[in-house]
């Protein structure tokens, strides 16, 4: 308690009981008292929800902060990932691509060799069908370093296996390291349950700057950190807090508040 406002209070509230009808210094006095303590009250009401909301601050931020470290490490950790997969995704491809190449390689060789061999005998009247061969060779050379011949032949091998190094590339692309699992905002309220007639200050904590932000209250949007909510009549009350994280993307809070009368309260 802080004695000086209290007594401050206390001399206040006296002072102004003159100018009512009281009764008794006595009674003025117990008036005065019982008027010096509700503030004082109502003070300490006020520095243990700023003291909440400073404590729910920090541990958003630094759970904000934790998750963030996290994703760059994680980031960094797929970053190498990446790197290592896309290379054997390269090395692969080459594979497939060399397998293809040897073997028009090896058909051009085999072609060029039993041309020469027939050349170099003189006895080119049994290569009748020459013109077919020096086809051949031509497709065979053409169809080198690329996927298909001048036939529109295709390099099987690699067509089978595309759609899995597609499907890895894909991967690679959509994968993601965030904080969708971090809570990013958070409702601070003194309690979850009022008696008819009461009202309590509710208060947003957000861990990142928005500039898109609001209560959602029975149906109305206010676009404030603080909510006073007034209990004037009986029921459960759902209040809404949302904000828009660095992302566009809507992050919502929500607390139940339940209104009771006297009789139903335990």
């Amino acid at each position: 308690m802080n004695s000086q406002n209290f007594f401050k209070n206390l001399s206040l509230a006296h002072e102004s009981m003159k100018d009512f009808n009281v009764g008794s210094e006595e009674a003025r006095l117990k008036f005065a008292l019982e008027i010096a303590l509700k503030l004082e009250e109502l003070d300490l009401q006020n520095r243990q929800m700023a003291l909440a909301e400073e404590e729910g601050r920090q541990k958003l931020e630094l759970n904000y902060m934790e998750a963030k470290l996290k994703s760059l490490e994680m980031r960094n950790k797929h970053n190498l990932a990446e790197a290592e997969v896309l290379k054997s995704l390269i090395q692969s491809n080459t594979m497939l691509k060399s397998v293809w190449d040897n073997a028009n390689i090896n058909k051009v060789n085999a072609l060029v060799g039993l041309f020469n061999s027939v050349m170099n005998a003189q006895n080119t009247s049994n290569l009748k069908s020459w013109e077919t061969i020096f086809n051949e060779i031509k497709n065979a050379c053409y169809a080198i370093g690329a996927d298909t011949d001048s036939k529109n032949n295709t390099n099987t091998v690699l067509a089978a296996y595309k759609p899995l190094l597609d499907e890895i590339s894909q991967a690679l692309k959509e994968a993601e390291f965030d904080k969708a699992n971090v809570k990013q905002l958070s409702l601070i309220a003194p309690k979850l349950e009022l008696l008819k007639g009461e009202s309590m200050s509710v208060r947003a904590v957000c861990g990142f700057e928005s500039k898109d932000y609001g209560f959602v209250y029975e149906d109305k949007t206010y676009k404030s950190f603080t909510f006073l909510f007034e209990a004037k009549e009986e029921g459960e009350f759902l209040l809404k807090f949302y904000a828009l994280d660095d992302k566009g993307q809507r992050i919502e809070d929500e607390i139940k508040i339940s209104v009771l009368s006297d009789e139903k309260r335990l």
